[in-house]
């Protein structure tokens, strides 16, 4: 498990522990009223595919290889993941409820 510290000259360092990639299952899934297996089922409602958007995101930003993102998402393909990100990628900036949710997420995560 990684620990982060940040701190700047005139403060007390803060400490924040990484999250597992199954904690930020968890969290994705309390925020968007969803439970983690639906999000890891083979359901393509809308709600559940913006959830793994985000999840895919997030985790590809913090190092984690498609193939392994695949795997914790449902057995899913990289060719898949990759998809997921390029469609945050396209949907982030034209869609405002989109983007309230993953900027909520995303705040929450860090």
């Amino acid at each position: 498990m990684e620990v982060h510290m940040s701190f700047s000259y005139w403060e007390a360092p803060i400490i924040r522990k990484k999250k597992t990639p199954t904690e930020i299952i968890d969290i994705v899934a309390e925020e968007m009223n969803i439970l983690p297996m639906i999000i890891c089922s083979k359901s393509r409602k809308r709600e559940i595919v913006d959830a793994r958007r985000i999840i895919a995101n997030y985790l590809c930003k913090q190092g984690q290889t498609l193939t392994s993102i695949g795997r914790l998402l449902g057995g899913r393909d990289h060719s898949t993941i990759i998809a997921l990100r390029e469609s945050y990628n396209d949907i982030y900036p034209t869609d405002r409820g989109f983007k309230i949710i993953a900027d909520k997420i995303n705040h929450i995560l860090n």
